[in-house]
């Protein structure tokens, strides 16, 4: 991760080519934090996430906007959307699974 200002960022590879992710907003007080992430001449991506507080858990609302930058893309948008609203129980075990790693249970 890079830091450029007041501006986070990293990269990933993505298929064949190299996706710039950029932390745009990490409010604590808001419990809110959202990414935008460009693949080359394919997409742009804004992922938000909106934390709840629930006993001892926490719930995260996740929302992903996409846009295609070509019409080469609208077909893998479609797709990646729709992996999307069928991925929620998949990423909460991976993300319990490290958080039970990294605590030590």
């Amino acid at each position: 991760m890079r830091k450029t200002a007041r501006v986070w960022f990293f990269e990933v590879a993505h298929g064949n080519q190299t996706a710039t992710w950029v932390n745009t907003l990490f409010d604590r007080k808001a419990n809110r934090v959202q990414y935008v992430y460009v693949v080359p001449d394919t997409m742009v991506t804004v992922i938000t996430l909106i934390l709840t507080p629930r006993q001892r858990a926490t719930h995260v609302a996740v929302r992903y906007e996409r846009t295609s930058l070509s019409a080469d893309a609208n077909t893998a948008v479609r797709d990646m959307a729709d992996h999307d609203n069928k991925a929620g129980p998949e990423w909460a075990a991976q993300i319990n699974q490290f958080l039970a790693r990294d605590s030590g249970s």
